[in-house]
C-alpha cells in the first residue's frame, strides 16, 4: 500500500453548506491529523494532502476502551491478496458453516415444541435516497431476500448490503455500486447456489467457511475497483450482513454502520473506522466533541485503497426476534439511536418506517446521502 501512504481521502459530505460552513483552516487541519496518526496508518480524506508521522493510539491500544459486551463482540480480521483466514469471535456452541454441509431445510424435531409449525420469516424494508444537497447519489444498496413455506421450509437467508461511494473522488458512485454487486455475486454463486444444489442431489461448487466468502468478496471489490492513478480513483465503504437461518455474518469496512435490535436494546455491531473514533476509544475526544470536529468524516480504511484491506467481521446466533438495521453516515450522522429503536418498535410496517426515518434526516438537514435498511427476522 505505499503507493497511498501518506495521503489523506475524505469521502465528500455537505454537512455543512457552503454559505454556512465554518472555513477550516487546510495547514491546521494537515497539523492537527499529523499530531494525530501513526506511521501506516491510511485515512482517507476528500483532498489529497501530505501526512506526517504522528502519536495517533497505537489501533490495539485505542480499542481497549470499545465496546466489550460479549454477544456483540468483533474482531478485525486481515485477508491478503494471495488467500484470506477467518479467525473470528464466535458463539462458542456453534462452529463455522461450511458450504454444501449445513442442512438447508429446519428440522422440526430440533425445534421448540411452540415454534414446530412457524415459518421462520424475514422482512425488509430500505431506502436510498439523495438528499437535500448532494446532486449525485454515491450510496448503493443491495437487498436479497428469500421465503420458502411447506411441511420443511429452507431456512432463511437473507444478504443485505450498503456502500458509501466517497464523493470527493473520482467515482464514488461507481465504486459503491461495484463493491455491492461483486459482494452480491460472491455470496450467491459461493454460499446460496451452492445451498440449493446439495438440496437437488447436485455437486456443491464450494467448501469455504462463509464468513471467509464474504470477506473475500470485500477482498476482490477492494482490488477490482483500486486505480493508481489519483485522477481517478474511487472508495467506498461497505456493510454487509448475511442471515442464514439463525446465524447472523457481517463483513464491514468504513463507517457505514450495523445495529442489532433485540429485547436488550439497540446495539452497534460495527466499529466506526474513523479518525474520530479512534480518539473517543483513545479518550481523547468525547462523542460530542466528535460530531462537530473538523476531521469528522476522515476514514482510515476504505474499499478501493488498494493492497491488503483489513475487514471487520462479526457473527452471532440470533434470537427468536429482532431486527437488522444497516445504515449510512447521512442517516445515523442526523438520526440518534434512540429515535432508531423508537421508531422501529413503535412503527409496525417496516417500510414505513425506513421512509420515517430517513425523512427525519431530511427534516435536519439531509446534508448527505441517505440509506437505511431494515430487517425484521422471526423464528
Amino acid at each position: 500500500m505505499s503507493n497511498i501512504f501518506g495521503k489523506f481521502k475524505r469521502k465528500k459530505r455537505e454537512s455543512e453548506t457552503p454559505d454556512t460552513s465554518p472555513q477550516v483552516n487546510e495547514k491546521a487541519s494537515r497539523e492537527e491529523a499529523s499530531e494525530a496518526i501513526s506511521p501506516g496508518t491510511i485515512p482517507h480524506e476528500k483532498e489529497s494532502v501530505e501526512a506526517e508521522p504522528g502519536n495517533l493510539p497505537d489501533e490495539t491500544a485505542a480499542k481497549t476502551g470499545a465496546k466489550e459486551d460479549e454477544q456483540f463482540s468483533s474482531k478485525q480480521e486481515s485477508g491478503l491478496e494471495t488467500g484470506v483466514k477467518v479467525s473470528q469471535k464466535n458463539d462458542p456452541s456453534i462452529e463455522e458453516t461450511i458450504v454444501g454441509e449445513a442442512p438447508m431445510t429446519v428440522a422440526a424435531d430440533q425445534s421448540p415444541a411452540s415454534n414446530k409449525h412457524k415459518t421462520p420469516l424475514l422482512k425488509v424494508g430500505q431506502s436510498c435516497h439523495l438528499g437535500n444537497v448532494r446532486k449525485r447519489n454515491e450510496d448503493s444498496i443491495f437487498v436479497l431476500n428469500t421465503y420458502s413455506g411447506g411441511e420443511e421450509p429452507y431456512v432463511p437467508f437473507g444478504l443485505y448490503i450498503i456502500a458509501d461511494g466517497m464523493g470527493g473522488h473520482h467515482a464514488g458512485h461507481k465504486a459503491s455500486r461495484s463493491t455491492a454487486a461483486i459482494m452480491a455475486r460472491d455470496v450467491t454463486e459461493k454460499i446460496l447456489l451452492p445451498f440449493i444444489k446439495n438440496e437437488t442431489g447436485g455437486a456443491t461448487s464450494s467448501q469455504q467457511p462463509i464468513g471467509e466468502v464474504m470477506l473475500g468478496a470485500i477482498q476482490a471489490a477492494n482490488r477490482q475497483i483500486y486505480n493508481p492513478d489519483p485522477e481517478k480513483e474511487g472508495g467506498t465503504t461497505a456493510t454487509a450482513a448475511l442471515i442464514i437461518g439463525r446465524r447472523l455474518y457481517i463483513a464491514h469496512v468504513g463507517d457505514s454502520r450495523a445495529y442489532l435490535l433485540t429485547n436488550h436494546g439497540l446495539k452497534q455491531v460495527t466499529t466506526d473506522h474513523s479518525y474520530v473514533r479512534r480518539l473517543i476509544e483513545a479518550g481523547q475526544i468525547t462523542e460530542e466533541e466528535a460530531a462537530v470536529h473538523p476531521q469528522r468524516n476522515m476514514l482510515y480504511r476504505a474499499v478501493g485503497a488498494g493492497g491488503a484491506l483489513e475487514v471487520e467481521t462479526f457473527t452471532q446466533t440470533l434470537p427468536d426476534h429482532g431486527h437488522i438495521v444497516l445504515c449510512s453516515d447521512g442517516l445515523w450522522g442526523l438520526v440518534p439511536d434512540a429515535l432508531i429503536e423508537d421508531e422501529i418498535r413503535g412503527r409496525g410496517a417496516l417500510q414505513g418506517c425506513a421512509d420515517s426515518l430517513v425523512n427525519y434526516a431530511l427534516g435536519v438537514g439531509g446534508y448527505d446521502n441517505i440509506s437505511i435498511i431494515i430487517v425484521d427476522f422471526t423464528f
